[in-house]
């Protein structure tokens, strides 16, 4: 992450410069301190205030300038620890900064940005934890106990949070133990492909409250599928029995490439008319929710870290297959997004120079070996008997070519087994660069699959992971391979609402 090391403070400045140049002078004496991003408000000159030097994304670093040229405040995120990241919000006033022309109200993000900073580190360490006591809390983030008290005070108020019983006496006064309240709030999550749109609603806790699957969207217009998906939400949430007042919001996945920022989808997996539509704001817009829109590699992998594992993986990655190969990594608890959140494109990394040409314009892309179609297209080419059942689509042909491999149909074994060796060798290379403990195997290519390529990521991280020496990598299945996407654009909307983690962006 890239957050300054705790005690690395900005140095207030003996007096205030005048200029939009000092003003931008200052800003990069900042920007230098290693803040992944930064936001300005006030009286700067739009020019200082975005653009390529200063990109708008989520605020880690904030600065306040008043009329008089003064910075008001500033507030900074620090990383206390290396294992799982706490972080602490802090403001010192009377840091100097420079504003130039231009007018309008103060910003005042002192008091705002503290308290809210302050709620999310409470209730993710609660969330964090099956049982947890305010002293505990207050010795994991460095917030003091009073102000763990008042905050743990207001999200009882809040229904976010329970009491749940007393810990074990030490010989003083017995504590009293936190547990956050999972029916309090939830979120929906939508997963839209050409052969199916997937809907769960989930709760705080990351449990399943309910979940349809309609027909994929083929080649409609996304107007057509964004009316569809509203209708479909309210029958959902009529199902379950929840209210709109207790969602956090709607988040919606597909293929990459997208454009976070945008909120826009149109990758080559996705018809031409979804390329540039404004997704996001007309699906907000239908369902009058805040929505999120992102990759559903990204979002299996953040799915699979919110609902917990046996220990909280450093590195992890989920290698999500579905219609094509993709990954999603999450570094320290954050998702590593890139530019526009297309970051861990394992697919179409080439393994063969020599190889077809593909639709993102390279060529050699692991996934035209490696995805279902790939698998099915040899199939055919074989002679491959599906037994009546030519007509289905690539992915039923495909689990049924993984259900006769795994019955030891020497032909099916054969088709499966390039496949196999090809994500094997992705799943080596994103582990030498990222540094993994943790892959996850997820997507509807593992729902059947998932044995025949287990084995043989394991048997090549073993034989070729570079720091085999120092630490093992764990490769797993995820918990629900189908849903995984659809579970973490819920799990997205969760987080990005009620955890900090979901403020830091790694580029």
């Amino acid at each position: 992450m890239g957050a300054t090391a705790a005690g690395c403070e900005a140095q207030p400045a003996a007096n205030s410069a005048r200029t939009p140049s000092a003003a931008a002078g200052a800003i990069d004496r900042v920007m230098c301190m290693s803040f992944p991003s930064l936001h300005v408000s006030g009286c700067l000159p739009a020019r200082l205030r975005a653009g390529p030097r200063y990109p708008e994304l989520k605020p880690h670093l904030v600065l306040s300038f008043d009329k008089q040229c003064r910075s008001r405040s500033w507030s900074n995120v620090v990383q206390l620890s290396s294992h799982r990241p706490h972080f602490v919000n802090r403001v010192n006033e009377g840091w100097y900064g420079v504003c130039g022309e231009g007018g309008g109200e103060v910003a005042d993000t002192t008091g705002l940005a503290r308290g809210q900073a302050s709620r999310r580190i409470v209730l993710d360490r609660i969330r964090d934890s099956p049982e947890v006591s305010r002293v505990e809390i207050a010795q994991a983030t460095g917030l003091t106990r009073a102000a763990v008290s008042n905050i743990v005070r207001a999200l009882i108020d809040d229904g976010l949070v329970r009491e749940v019983g007393f810990a074990q006496s030490t010989g003083g006064k017995r504590r009293t133990m936190l547990q956050i309240s999972p029916e309090a709030r939830c979120a929906v999550g939508v997963h839209v492909s050409m052969t199916g749109v997937t809907y769960v609603v989930t709760n705080m806790a990351g449990g399943m409250l309910g979940r349809k699957r309609t027909r994929g969207i083929g080649y409609e217009h996304p107007t057509t599928v964004v009316a569809e998906i509203a209708n479909e939400f309210d029958l959902l949430l009529a199902q379950v029995g929840a209210t709109r007042e207790s969602l956090v919001g709607v988040g919606i996945v597909a293929a990459g490439p997208i454009d976070h920022h945008a909120g826009t989808v149109g990758g080559p997996a996705m018809p031409k008319s979804w390329r540039g539509f404004p997704l996001r704001d007309r699906l907000s817009e239908a369902l009058g929710l805040r929505v999120l829109v992102d990759k559903d590699a990204t979002a299996a992998a953040v799915g699979e870290f919110w609902a917990g594992h046996d220990y909280s993986p450093l590195a992890f990655a989920c290698l999500y297959m579905d219609e094509g190969v993709g990954s999603g990594i999450v570094i320290n608890g954050v998702a590593l997004r890139g530019s526009a959140s297309n970051a861990g494109e394992i697919g179409h990394v080439c393994i063969d120079t020599h190889g077809k040409r593909c639709e993102c314009g390279n060529t050699g892309c692991l996934e035209l070996y490696a995805a279902p179609s790939a698998v099915v297209a040899e199939a055919r080419r074989s002679g491959f008997d599906f037994a009546g059942a030519e007509a289905g689509s690539d992915m039923r042909l495909f689990d049924e070519i993984a259900r006769r491999a795994i019955r030891q149909d020497p032909a099916a074994a054969a088709l499966i087994a390039p496949s196999a060796a090809a994500i094997a060798e992705g799943a080596v290379t994103l582990a030498n660069v990222v540094d993994l403990d943790l892959i996850v195997l997820a997507g509807p290519g593992f729902a059947v699959a998932g044995a025949l390529y287990i084995d043989a990521i394991r048997a090549a991280i073993s034989r070729r992971f570079f720091a085999r020496r120092v630490h093992d990598v764990e490769v797993r299945y995820s918990r629900s391979p189908r849903d995984a996407a659809a579970l973490g654009a819920s799990a997205l909307v969760l987080q990005e609402t009620l955890a900090p983690r979901a403020a830091g962006v790694h580029r």
